[in-house]
């Protein structure tokens, strides 16, 4: 198991809507040096920072109704950490996140370090409606145990938001892992363990239920997961058989018109092509299409939408023939089909618009994580251009359904 980069304790608020969610997340850097700014991407806009609840940095840029936070101003020395607060009417979950030196309120720093993804974690659900009997039933967590009862203001204690204090104090102390929390009703709650930038330990909980006329459910709520296997053109290096790694966006696509989207999850895309998307909404046997997005690359779709999980499994390689995608919309790198690179801003076509930002960017000799860095290697010049004109020459764009 290796060390856990980040801890982010998560607080899931009870009085408000049942979709609603707060997390208080701690970042600790790890990775050396001094740091001065702190970069956030959210998977969805809405997400709002609580500058009243207790916080590290003074100093924000963020647009309203945007994904991104850029925190800047304050020093936070190897070994140290932030505390921010987030509140959204759903969800909150981080799509990426890093280290940066040197920032101010007009401008980035540079990057220290790598980015971070927000993974998903192993879930229990538990659940019991309105008990017949006591209602009390005792829980052991490392070692410790405690009695809850299911009726809410009934003795021992009330049962969730006790419940979810005992867990959170347990699991945290050795401050290696975090939990949520969404409860569903009274006597129903979902627990998820949940990091940033490193895997996930499972939780070990022991149930004795006391009242033997209504037996509580403790059954684990585990994420499908598709093992993926794909390449961009301009980060692949043929003669290595390695690519510089990046995050991808991953979308289950419904199999009939109009294709709706059944879940998106971002996640890491390795050196060797491959990715685990993780998925919480589609069950065993329901058929989908694989859309994959990449911040500078051609949208690219699966050949077919008859992709399903099995056991919660699945796995999927667009890298064998250029038919693996839809409209075998790929390039042959080396012996390897890839996603077509060059679509700086995301319009579904590589064109003369990108050429522009490329080459722009290219005469202002610009660097670090730019969509306009093709090869990933931090600076923008003529091979990203080169890139960019070969697959606006071929009339390069989205195929799909």
């Amino acid at each position: 198991m290796k060390n856990l980069i980040t801890i982010i304790a998560i607080l899931l608020l009870t009085i408000v809507n049942g979709n609603a969610d707060v997390r208080k997340m701690t970042f600790e850097n790890k990775e050396g040096k001094d740091v001065d700014d702190l970069h956030i991407r959210f998977t969805r806009n809405n997400v709002e920072w609580d500058n009243d609840a207790d916080h590290t940095f003074d100093n924000v840029r963020h647009n309203a109704g945007q994904s991104e936070f850029n925190f800047w101003g304050t020093t936070i020395p190897d070994g140290g950490s932030a505390t921010l607060t987030f509140e959204a009417p759903g969800e909150i979950k981080i799509a990426e996140w890093w280290w940066t030196k040197g920032g101010n309120a007009a401008k980035n720093g540079d990057q220290v370090g790598k980015s971070k993804v927000d993974n998903g974690g192993s879930v229990l659900s538990f659940q019991g409606g309105p008990a017949t009997g006591n209602g009390m039933y005792m829980v052991a967590l490392n070692g410790h145990m405690e009695m809850f009862q299911t009726q809410p203001g009934m003795l021992p204690q009330q049962t969730m938001n006790m419940f979810m204090g005992f867990i959170q104090a347990e699991f945290n102390s050795g401050g290696s892992q975090v939990l949520y929390f969404v409860p569903q009703s009274p006597q129903s709650l979902y627990i998820a363990a949940n990091i940033t930038g490193d895997s996930t330990k499972p939780l070990t909980l022991q149930v004795t239920q006391m009242d033997l006329t209504q037996p509580l459910l403790v059954a684990p709520f585990l994420p499908s997961r598709l093992n993926l296997t794909t390449l961009i053109e301009g980060r692949y290096n043929p003669a290595l058989n390695k690519m510089k790694s990046d995050y991808i966006d991953v979308t289950f696509r419904s199999q009939s018109p109009p294709f709706n989207n059944l879940y998106t999850t971002s996640c890491w895309l390795d050196s060797t092509g491959k990715a685990e998307a993780w998925t919480y909404g589609i069950p065993d046997g329901l058929p989908f299409f694989i859309q994959v997005n990449h911040r500078n690359t051609i949208e690219t779709w699966s050949a077919l939408g008859t992709n399903m999980f099995t056991a919660k499994n699945c796995a999927y390689n667009f890298t064998m023939s250029a038919g693996s995608a839809f409209g075998a919309n790929q390039k042959l790198v080396g012996a390897k089909f890839c996603l077509y690179s060059g679509d700086t801003n995301q319009d579904d076509v590589v064109d003369g618009t990108d050429m522009s930002a490329v080459d722009n960017d290219a005469a202002n000799y610009a660097s670090g994580y730019l969509p306009t860095d093709l090869t990933g290697d931090e600076a923008v010049d003529a091979t990203d251009y080169a890139i960019t004109d070969n697959n606006a020459s071929a009339f390069v764009g989205v195929i799909k359904p």
